[in-house]
């Protein structure tokens, strides 16, 4: 089974926004980067992490800002853009 995304070590670089997402989530991961890149004055890079386990978890600097492994459901796409500019 995956890690949850605070807890993989190999995930956890700084000055890096990532998401991790199961296969099957490619195309929500892929829409929500395209919307996290047209803050481009409040973000430079969004790293996808192809995974298993039904994850999809996301990452701004490091912290954990939402997994779905903890919630059991999907993110809302506009909820996590107010996050990561609440992290910038």
């Amino acid at each position: 089974p995956s890690l949850p995304f605070r807890e993989n070590k190999h995930y956890e670089s700084r000055n890096q926004n990532r998401i991790l997402y199961g296969l099957k989530y490619e195309p929500h991961a892929v829409s929500l980067t395209d919307k996290l890149l047209k803050l481009k004055q409040t973000i430079t890079s969004v790293t996808l992490v192809p995974s298993g386990g039904g994850a999809f978890e996301v990452s701004v600097n490091g912290q954990n800002i939402y997994s779905k492994l903890r919630t059991g459901q999907f993110p809302d796409p506009d909820s996590i853009v107010q996050a990561v500019r609440a992290k910038r």
